[in-house]
């Protein structure tokens, strides 16, 4: 039988049925690939992903050198993010009964916020020097930020068509304040690594020590805000500003397994920074008695 994508898109249950699975099997794919490729014996398949300082590890990075891309444009990502959201805020206030998704258009609405931030954040209070990202990340990036929409018009469709019913108020005001708090602590855990990259680098042009000496002096340890609990606070918060994605759309399977995702995602990066600081900086770990990523817990 021949599919007519014009009952499709006029067929709301179909719809998101589609939309649904899609963005269900994005996300499974997303984890089971993150993991195949960062837990593979080969360096070369490592280095697909490995940026930065953590790119130190990587002894194969060399052999996909030639299809590296500027690191800056990780602006895009959040430009992309926050233009899609913006749209898509329109289009359920237009297309769907607001009433009937009104979560998910805050959670959306939300998310084009913190897209909007982190483009300003990019460029204004990001320092990113020569580094260099491999093209696969970046592809893969823009990748996550069209399939977050998608996730959140399955979210708005399964809301309006189940007839999900509306949260209690104490669970949307617990979703807004966990999102502004998680904001704010990434915005401050940011500006803490602009301002300490900003240092090193002066430090760095008056410095008259060897290049090997002046490398390690560009990844000390961050100190204050979130820094003074775990080595990535500003990983903690972006899990943070998920889950309350999460929460405004009633834990919607695709909701929940994007949460999964970027929770995985981050800790494994967020273990790999703490091994560079263990490397490099193990007194002062142990002596600041610093998490990895989660206070308390890890």
């Amino acid at each position: 039988m021949k599919l007519d994508l014009s009952d499709l898109w006029q067929d709301e249950d179909v719809l998101f049925v589609v939309l649904q699975r899609v963005t269900i099997f994005i996300w499974i794919l997303a984890i089971v690939q993150f993991y195949a490729m960062e837990l593979a014996p080969c360096s070369v398949v490592n280095a697909l992903t490995m940026h930065g300082k953590l790119s130190a590890f990587i002894s194969g990075r060399e052999s996909v050198s030639f299809l590296m891309v500027p690191k800056h444009w990780f602006t895009f990502f959040y430009l992309v993010g926050f233009v899609i959201a913006a749209g898509m805020t329109v289009f359920f206030i237009n297309v769907y009964s607001a009433s009937a998704t009104l979560q998910t258009i805050f959670a959306t609405i939300l998310f084009a916020l913190h897209c909007w931030r982190r483009y300003l954040e990019c460029l204004y209070i990001t320092v990113y020097g020569d580094s260099k990202i491999h093209v696969a990340f970046w592809i893969g990036g823009m990748v996550h930020y069209f399939a977050v929409n998608a996730t959140f018009w399955a979210a708005a469709l399964e809301e309006k068509q189940r007839h999900v019913g509306s949260s209690k108020a104490t669970t949307i005001a617990l979703a807004f304040v966990l999102y502004g708090a998680a904001s704010w602590l990434q915005y401050q855990s940011h500006f803490i690594l602009y301002q300490l990259k900003l240092s090193m680098d002066k430090k760095k042009e008056n410095n008259t020590s060897s290049s090997s000496e002046v490398a390690l002096m560009r990844y000390p340890l961050p100190k204050g805000g979130g820094f003074d609990f775990c080595v990535c606070p500003h990983y903690l918060a972006e899990v943070g500003i998920y889950l309350s994605f999460a929460i405004l759309t009633n834990w919607s399977i695709s909701t929940w397994l994007l949460v999964l995702w970027v929770a995985c995602n981050l800790s494994y990066t967020a273990s790999q920074h703490y091994t560079y600081y263990l490397t490099h900086h193990f007194d002062e770990l142990e002596r600041r008695r610093l998490w990895i990523l989660l206070p308390g817990l890890w």
